[in-house]
């Protein structure tokens, strides 16, 4: 029916934005995808997918470095969030993209100095997460608490968060999240003078990337 076919036309263009994140050859069209994704999504009157839709645009403007754009793209996104919509995000996406849009801004915040919001956005993710009560959105407030802080270059904090990372992630098996937290605590330990610990650390993480052929978090660290 209309409806079923608008729905998987949403998740299509949202795929399609996602999977050329870091393929240049095509990447001048993702705007144009996540853009005809929101356009569907507000069509069908699909709140869920609309969240999804502004969190790809925003995430598309962040990786190409339009960070005022994803900052207002990913705003909008969780203005649209409430937490009744979780069950949903996670069934159909695997991620809460009201929570994620948060961390995110976070993030960019974080590159344009907006320090002070940035702080104010991650303590609003982890009252978000408390909500939730969903070791998955525990562990995604507590990595990127660690990224930012790392990008602040405040040691104690960013490894306070990456061993709040590890804990978590290891009992409840997210690999990818707790080799970020490796990363971290591999970052801090060079930065405390153990120059060997902390890169065979970063470097343990780095492996696991390049098993998966994950490049941004090789790129970063």
């Amino acid at each position: 029916d209309a409806g079923a076919d608008a729905v998987s036309l949403i998740n299509t263009l949202v795929g399609l934005a996602g999977s050329v994140t870091t393929v240049s050859a095509i990447a001048q069209d993702l705007p144009a995808y996540d853009s005809a994704a929101i356009h569907h999504s507000r069509v069908s009157h699909d709140r869920v997918r609309e969240i999804t839709a502004y969190f790809a645009l925003g995430n598309t403007h962040l990786y190409r470095g339009r960070f005022e754009q994803g900052r207002a793209a990913l705003s909008r996104a969780f203005s649209l969030y409430d937490v009744e919509l979780h069950p949903t995000l996670v069934r159909v996406y695997g991620d809460d993209h009201g929570l994620f849009s948060l961390v995110y801004r976070a993030w960019i915040e974080t590159f344009t100095g907006q320090i002070d919001q940035a702080r104010a956005s991650m303590e609003g993710s982890w009252r978000l997460s408390s909500r939730l009560r969903n070791p998955l959105a525990t562990t995604l407030a507590s990595v990127y608490s660690m990224i930012v802080h790392r990008d602040l270059r405040d040691v104690d904090k960013t490894m306070e968060f990456a061993e709040r990372t590890i804990q978590i992630a290891t009992e409840h098996a997210f690999p990818f999240w707790r080799t970020l937290a490796l990363c971290g605590r591999g970052w801090v330990r060079s930065m405390r003078g153990d120059h060997n610990g902390g890169i065979a650390e970063i470097e343990e993480g780095l492996s696991f990337f390049l098993l998966i052929q994950q490049k941004l978090p090789r790129a970063y660290w």
